[in-house]
């Protein structure tokens, strides 16, 4: 658009700015009269083709009489009617520079406005070809979905053919949109919303990367997310889900408001202090082994450490789980262990690394951003291998894609280990802590015949020897595995050979490769640590560590049971036999119809779901951008959550919920004011959480304003 023409000494012409790097001792000159007179005539030649009528108007600040009227000259013109109007940059640009008036024939496109896109309206009638779309897809999001068609007058902004964003590689991050100067490109839900009148940074509650959002309010309703540009894990990036997702899910007209029991076959409205004394009275008559609670792990860290204290000292049960966790009973602590190594890159490194490799985890359809940072790493010349049994886009990408038999992925990384120690490629530097399992691995190694490498694992000896030395090709290097792996029967194993694999191969500064174990939901670290797990306390403190278990029976002022419970599978399968009557769901199931067996059932969600159907008592609670507190991601870093806008109706936070039923049933330790507070005992019981959060009531600096987000190992491992 050439609007940011400048003067550099010793340089002929008017360059400008966004295409000339700088050098040391360069004087660039910004404002000049000469400057200022061309970009007036540059401004005037955009405009020619643009409803500009209110931009250069004398009375547009004053304008009252007129701002009904949408013709003007046979165009349809007024900002007023424009969906970028007050957050336009081309308003800002001619009261910059000082534009009076249009001195060329105008001429206007008279183009429809294109809406067969799922989340945002393009209007190139108001697109000034300044390339920002363009570029922010090709060169920030590496993904090439637009482009410059046609020639000369003719040029327009589109894709491939004019096919639509469906059709092509486009992943609707939105970033086209967040950079338009003009309102050519517009959110379809918010077009005509206007500008916010307050903006709150929160973190995204989606997938386990964490990143910061801007929430957009307007009288007391989110009407938009943005990416945060200051955020530390996203860097101003976002995905469909944070970008056009949420809004749907905060502003939703299934939105749960008052609580609901069931009367005469129906649920219909009730007083807080009816539905909470019905569950409290209900949960009186349970015995504990007839008990279980399965929580979201989308919930904060304060939930999910009441939830869980809620059902061991309210109701003396360890059946408490969640539905995506890792169903593999006693052996999801050292999967979750393992997945916690202390040492394992931050999301930033990814980008650096020289070589990949990525189980079990379609990062572009569950973590987006981590796709973007793999992009980013191919495009600065890295490898990357592809362990997965299905096509993905990123199989497409990868220099090597292997498909293996299903649950032959740990035989087929056991190869390429075999291959890596008989050539010499790589330095095994083992630590104790994986001592047992190298030796378990080369008791293995020595009795696997590549024949029988072949047959489990349908995959070639050729090609497991070039994964092999592709891998240990040398530089820093991170493997990525997500729930394609830990959701398997022989996730365990697995996990095993990722971690071997990672300390066979490394370089002069890391001791082995980087490993990212890449959950889906937001806080399913977090759930871990707070202790959402029938076999673990908070801190991953095995319910059968009796001196562990002691912390806490001192901390909560009850015995607690000294046997793991049972995991949601088991829950579920509890549920059908009628072992298992009463049961507090905190979000949704996936077999939501077995929870037509239990003899009462209490729900505690935000939106209108199926396994309402089935249930005694609904509790409305809070989403992320009504509450106050933590998420952990999967770098664990803790990331403080503001409440942006008050609750619907009579929706309570999450928290409150489990601790007001505990009141009624005359329980102590229960009585928080917020979630400082519970954060405060948190921090007394789980290592890793005591250091920078707040830890009194009296602290309470990150409700009003977040802190920078912390990231530090986790101390007790």
């Amino acid at each position: 658009c050439r609007l940011c023409v400048v003067e550099i000494e010793g340089m002929r012409g008017y360059p400008t700015a966004c295409t000339v790097p700088a050098l040391d001792g360069m004087v660039v000159r910004t404002e000049t009269e000469a400057l200022q007179k061309l970009r007036r005539e540059i401004l005037a030649l955009i405009l020619s083709e643009h409803p500009y009528t209110c931009l250069v108007c004398e009375r547009r600040d004053r304008c009252t009489d007129f701002q009904g009227t949408i013709r003007k000259a046979a165009v349809t013109t007024g900002c007023q009617y424009c969906p970028k109007n007050g957050m336009c940059d081309l308003q800002k640009i001619a009261q910059y520079v000082g534009l009076k008036e249009i001195p060329y024939p105008i001429a206007y496109r008279g183009l429809p406005v294109e809406r067969n896109d799922p989340y945002f309206d393009r209007d190139y009638n108001l697109c000034i070809l300044c390339g920002r779309c363009v570029r922010v897809c090709q060169e920030v999001r590496l993904v090439g979905a637009l482009a410059f068609t046609q020639r000369g007058s003719k040029t327009l902004v589109g894709t491939a053919f004019g096919r639509p964003h469906t059709e092509t590689e486009c992943e609707f991050c939105g970033a086209c949109v967040d950079v338009c100067p003009t309102g050519a490109l517009a959110e379809r839900r918010s077009k005509w919303e206007g500008p916010a009148t307050a903006v709150i940074p929160s973190i995204c509650p989606y997938c386990s990367v964490g990143c910061t959002l801007d929430l957009h309010v307007k009288g007391n309703r989110l009407i938009r997310t943005t990416p945060n540009e200051a955020g530390v894990v996203n860097e101003g990036q976002a995905c469909v889900h944070g970008r056009f997702r949420v809004v749907e899910m905060v502003d939703s007209h299934e939105r749960l408001t008052v609580p609901l029991i069931r009367k005469d076959g129906r649920l219909v409205p009730a007083s807080w202090e009816e539905a909470l004394q019905l569950v409290a009275d209900q949960l009186a008559q349970t015995p504990p082994d007839a008990f279980a609670l399965l929580a979201s792990a989308m919930r904060t860290n304060e939930e999910h450490y009441i939830l869980q204290k809620f059902a061991r000292v309210a109701m003396h049960s360890h059946n408490v789980d969640f539905p995506t966790s890792l169903s593999q009973g006693a052996e999801a602590i050292e999967l979750i262990q393992m997945a916690r190594w202390t040492e394992k890159p931050a999301i930033k490194d990814i980008e650096q690394v020289s070589r990949l490799l990525v189980i079990g985890a379609d990062l572009n359809e569950t973590h987006p951003l981590l796709a973007l940072q793999v992009r980013r790493a191919l495009r600065r010349g890295a490898r990357l291998i592809a362990l997965d049994i299905r096509q993905t886009r990123l199989t497409r990408q990868a220099d090597l894609w292997l498909q293996p038999a299903v649950a032959s992925d740990h035989v087929v990384l056991t190869a390429m280990m075999k291959v890596i120690l008989e050539e010499g490629l790589g330095e095994v530097r083992l630590r104790n802590a994986h001592s047992q399992a190298m030796a378990e691995f080369q008791a293995a190694r020595s009795g696997l015949s590549w024949q029988a490498i072949e047959a489990i694992t349908g995959v070639s000896r050729h090609m497991l020897t070039e994964a092999a030395r592709l891998w240990a090709s040398g530089g820093p290097g991170i493997i990525l595995f997500g729930s394609g792996v830990t959701r398997h029967p022989c996730a365990l194993n697995t996990v095993r050979a990722i971690y071997n694999l990672a300390l066979l191969t490394g370089d002069s500064s890391r001791p082995g490769a980087g490993v990212l174990f890449v959950p889906g939901e937001a806080n399913f670290i977090g759930a871990y640590d707070m202790g959402l797990c029938p076999a673990m306390l908070p801190g991953y403190v095995p319910v059968t560590d009796g001196q562990g278990r002691a912390r806490f029976e001192q901390a909560w002022g009850c015995p607690l049971p000294d046997r793991p419970g049972l995991a949601h599978a088991k829950i579920l399968q509890e549920i059908e036999t009628g072992q298992i009557k009463t049961l507090y769901l905190v979000g949704e199931v996936p077999s939501h119809e077995r929870l037509g067996k239990l003899e009462f059932l209490v729900i505690q969600d935000t939106l209108r779901r199926p396994a309402q159907a089935f249930a005694h008592v609904v509790l409305p609670a809070t989403t992320f951008a009504e509450s106050a507190g933590t998420f952990t991601n999967l770098e664990g870093r803790i990331q403080w959550l503001q409440p942006a806008i008050p609750p619907p109706g009579n929706a309570r936070a999450g928290w409150a919920i489990p601790c007001q039923i505990a009141q009624k049933l005359g329980l102590t330790g229960f009585d928080f004011e917020g979630p400082e507070q519970i954060m405060g005992e948190i921090a007394r019981l789980v290592p890793g959480y005591g250091t920078d959060g707040p830890q009194t009531k009296e602290d309470k600096r990150w409700a009003k304003e977040p802190s920078p987000s912390v990231l530090r190992p986790f101390g007790g491992l």
